[in-house]
C-alpha cells in the first residue's frame, strides 16, 4: 500500500481520532434464533501517521458466552489488502454444544484495488468480489458488494462511496463442527476526538493497559480468567492510573470491567484461602460416592495416599481442564505400580442432582472417560455431600475443578482450586510433588 493511497484514505474521512461503533449478531442457521443469538458491539479508532495507520479496538458482547476483559481490547495494523493484522485482533466468544469458539470480526475499513462502479469485479486470494449496485443507507450512499468463492457467496458488504468504510456486512461463518451461522454487523455511530491531546490520551491508555496485561502475564484468548495473588496485587496497584487515563473514552468500560473483576477475584481468593485453611487437616477414614453403574462405592483412605479430582466430567461441551485430566491420568498410570496410591475422578454437576437428568449426566461421564481413555475410576457425588464436607469452592463463586490429596492416614494435605501450571515434560508438577512427598512419608 503506497503512502499516497494511505494519505488519500485519511483525507477521505477515516482520520486519526475517528471512532466507529458497530453493532452485530451471530445466529445459527438451524435451531431457535432466540437461543442461538449472540450480540456484540465493536468500537474502532484510527490513529497514527498517514504512512502507517493503526487501529485500536474494543468489544462488548452478550449471549452465548463472553470473553473476560483481557480479550476485549487490542491494537492492529492494516495489511496491503486492508485487513487487520496483529497479535490482538477482535473476536467474539460463541458458546455451543461442543465447547467455545472464537469468531473473528473483519476490519471495518475496506479499500478496493480499483475504482468502484456497478458491475466491476476483482479477485483477492481465493475470493471473488463484485459490485452489485449502488444504494442509500440512512444518509450514506454505498456500494453493495458480493464476495464469494467456488462454493457460493460468503459475504455481502456495503461500502461507503466517500470513504473506505464498511457501513454494514453479512457473512457466513462455520462454528464448532461445521455448523453454519450468520454474522452481521452495521455501523451505528461515528465520532471524532477533537484534539491531538485527546487522541494521545486514548492511545496512551491502550498502551498502558496492554503493558499491564503483558506484565501480569495474562493470556488473551482464555474463556476463563483465574488471577493468582501476584496478578491481583499488580492489577490493584496499576489499574487506577489506567482508569484515570481512559475515563470518558471507549476504553473506559474495559478498564471498569478489569477493576470489578479484580475486586471480585480478590474476594474469592480470600474465601478460597479460608476454605483451604479449614480443609487442611480434616480426616476421612472412608468416603462414599456412587459408581457410574449407580452403585454405592466406599473408598477406604487409610493406608493409601488418595487423590480426588472434583469436576463436571461431561463430554459436551468439552472444555478445559479436560487436558489436565489427561495429565492426572498420566500421574495415575505412572504410579500404578505403587499400590499405596489411589486416584479418583469425582463427577459433580447439576444434572446429577436431578433424577430426571441423572442418566444423561452418567452417560456423559462414561463417554468422557472412554474418549480420554482414563485408567482411573470415575465416581459421582450426586448431591455434592462429600464435596461440601471437604469444602465446596462454589460457595465462594468459584467453578470447579478441585484437587484434594489425602495422606495415608486419611488427612487432607492438599487443596487446590482451578488449574495447575502445566509443564509438558513434567505434567502437573505441583501435584506430583505433593503425591511423591506423601508416599515417601508413608514408607
Amino acid at each position: 500500500m503506497s503512502a499516497a493511497i494511505l494519505t488519500l484514505f485519511l483525507s477521505m474521512g477515516a482520520t486519526p481520532g475517528e471512532v466507529y461503533v458497530y453493532r452485530g449478531t451471530v445466529i445459527a442457521d438451524k435451531g431457535d434464533p432466540v437461543n442461538t443469538k449472540k450480540t456484540f458491539e465493536l468500537s474502532v479508532m484510527v490513529h497514527g501517521p498517514a504512512a502507517n495507520p493503526k487501529l485500536l479496538w474494543t468489544v462488548s458482547e452478550s449471549g452465548r458466552g463472553a470473553w473476560p476483559w483481557t480479550a476485549r481490547f487490542g491494537k492492529a495494523s492494516l495489511d496491503p489488502r486492508w485487513q487487520m493484522v496483529g497479535a490482538q485482533l477482535p473476536a467474539v466468544l460463541y458458546k455451543h454444544e461442543g465447547g467455545n469458539s472464537a469468531v473473528k470480526l473483519l476490519s471495518p475499513l475496506y479499500k478496493a484495488p480499483k475504482k468502484l462502479r456497478a458491475g466491476s469485479s476483482w479477485k483477492s486470494g481465493k475470493l471473488e468480489y463484485k459490485v452489485v449496485d449502488s444504494r442509500k443507507v440512512a444518509d450514506r450512499k454505498v456500494w453493495r458488494i458480493h464476495v464469494g468463492n467456488g462454493y457460493g457467496r460468503k459475504r455481502t458488504m456495503l461500502i461507503d462511496q466517500k470513504e473506505p468504510l464498511v457501513v454494514a456486512m453479512r457473512e457466513t461463518v462455520f462454528i464448532g463442527q461445521g455448523q453454519q451461522h450468520e454474522l452481521q454487523m452495521r455501523l451505528v455511530k461515528s465520532s471524532k476526538l477533537k484534539t491531538p491531546k485527546e487522541v494521545a490520551a486514548v492511545v496512551g491508555a491502550f498502551e498502558k493497559l496492554d503493558q499491564l496485561r503483558t506484565k501480569a502475564k495474562l493470556q488473551v484468548r482464555k474463556p476463563r480468567l483465574n488471577l493468582n495473588k501476584g496478578q491481583l496485587t499488580l492489577l490493584r496497584k496499576d489499574l487506577p492510573a489506567v482508569a484515570e487515563m481512559a475515563k470518558k473514552s471507549f476504553l473506559a468500560p474495559i478498564v471498569l470491567a478489569a477493576t470489578k473483576e479484580t475486586r471480585v477475584q480478590r474476594g474469592r481468593s480470600g474465601a478460597i484461602a479460608e476454605l483451604r485453611r479449614q480443609a487442611i487437616g480434616k480426616k476421612f477414614t472412608q468416603l462414599t460416592f456412587t459408581s457410574l453403574r449407580n452403585k454405592q462405592v466406599s473408598i477406604k483412605t487409610q493406608g493409601k495416599v488418595t487423590v480426588l479430582h472434583f469436576w463436571a466430567y461431561r463430554d459436551k461441551p468439552l472444555q478445559e481442564p479436560y487436558g489436565q485430566v489427561g495429565y492426572l491420568d498420566f500421574l495415575n498410570r505412572q504410579s500404578k505400580k505403587k499400590s499405596k496410591l489411589q486416584v479418583y475422578g469425582i463427577a459433580v454437576n447439576q444434572q446429577l442432582a436431578n433424577l430426571a437428568q441423572r442418566r444423561t449426566a452418567i452417560r456423559s461421564a462414561r463417554k468422557l472417560k472412554s474418549f480420554m481413555n482414563l485408567g482411573y475410576e470415575v465416581l459421582a457425588d450426586a448431591e455434592s455431600q462429600t464435596l461440601k464436607t471437604i469444602g465446596d469452592p462454589r460457595v465462594a463463586g468459584v467453578r470447579l475443578p478441585l484437587f484434594v490429596v489425602l495422606d495415608a492416614k486419611g488427612k487432607v494435605i492438599h487443596y487446590k482450586v482451578g488449574f495447575y501450571k502445566v509443564r509438558r515434560d513434567r505434567g502437573l508438577e505441583l501435584l506430583q510433588q505433593v503425591v511423591t512427598a506423601a508416599l515417601k512419608k508413608d514408607r
